[in-house]
């Protein structure tokens, strides 16, 4: 990250960029949030880590009245970029883009589970994590805790990005989708008995949609009173409606990047839904969003060769 950071400093210098959005380290040791950098000190504390469990593409938006910013991106990041740009939420030609390696985010919640104490400090190793807190040093091998939408990454490399790093030149697992293949394998009842138990603990507090970088609607079907589409409450009937609809709504146009499941504060893995439009897509229509700023979503348009035989 040093031969970056100077690049960067020297871009601030020179008045290229007003400023470098990425991640900075905070003390809890898990999460890592952004920071719109926009000083040389602060482009110090910018960061590339396991910790950055969040998407970058999320906060572009809301940066107001610039000429021209630097991003530090990951594969999933750059793809979101790339739809966001495509759907004519933000100019490309007002972004510098730089490409960073990427090992995966942290599934938060396995790490406290793995941990099972009080966390006080995590330091980051090739292959795992070193775990200090109130019970002693313990070490986990990464594939352990690496969320699961990142085992099966479809593109880790940045090839749209302005400048490029170092990159792992390697995607996931064969795109093997060991959560959905999991879930498929159940028979009708039992993914019924498992999708209720996941979304009883929804509390409705759309931590999921508002760290969801795709989810920019001014006025989310959820909160409309006219029509009403999701009535207000808990019962489990309306919560399922919620996420239904989202991921319908963010077929084609979602990246899988995990940021929503490891947003949730009750740990609903919602990246079952997420990684299972994926994988369809991809099986169906050999289509993987965000691959370029002139591609369009799924959805917004039509092919008279595209596949029909689902509607049979």
């Amino acid at each position: 990250m040093d031969d970056i950071k100077g690049k960067l400093k020297s871009m601030l210098r020179n008045g290229e960029i007003d400023g470098v959005l990425g991640f900075v380290e905070q003390k809890y040791p898990l999460k890592n949030y952004p920071l719109f950098a926009q000083t040389e000190d602060d482009i110090n504390k910018l960061s590339n880590s396991l910790f950055n469990i969040l998407n970058i593409g999320t906060y572009i938006r809301r940066i107001k009245d610039f000429k021209k910013i630097a991003v530090l991106v990951r594969g999933c990041e750059e793809r979101t970029i790339n739809l966001l740009c495509a759907e004519h939420q933000i100019d490309r030609d007002k972004l510098f883009l730089i490409g960073l390696p990427c090992k995966g985010a942290l599934d938060v919640y396995t790490v406290e589970k793995e941990y099972n104490g009080k966390i006080d400090e995590i330091e980051e190793k090739d292959m795992s994590i070193v775990i200090k807190g109130n019970k002693g040093e313990k070490e986990i091998l990464l594939n352990k805790v690496i969320s699961s939408v990142c085992t099966s990454c479809v593109r880790k490399e940045t090839p749209t990005v302005d400048l490029q790093t170092q990159s792992l030149n390697e995607n996931g697992e064969d795109l093997i989708f060991p959560s959905v293949k999991e879930i498929e394998e159940k028979n009708y009842k039992d993914r019924w008995k498992f999708f209720k138990n996941q979304f009883e603990k929804c509390t409705r507090c759309y931590a999921c949609r508002e760290v969801c970088p795709m989810c920019y609607c001014e006025s989310c079907f959820v909160d409309s009173n006219d029509p009403v589409w999701v009535e207000p409450g808990y019962s489990i009937e309306d919560i399922i409606s919620f996420h239904l609809i989202k991921i319908f709504h963010m077929a084609g146009r979602c990246v899988n990047c995990g940021a929503c499941e490891r947003a949730c504060p009750e740990g609903i893995r919602l990246s079952y839904l997420t990684s299972k439009i994926t994988k369809d897509l991809i099986a169906d229509y050999d289509y993987i969003s965000g691959k370029t700023v002139q591609e369009k979503p799924m959805f917004g348009e039509y092919k008279l060769n595209d596949k029909g035989d689902f509607i049979l």
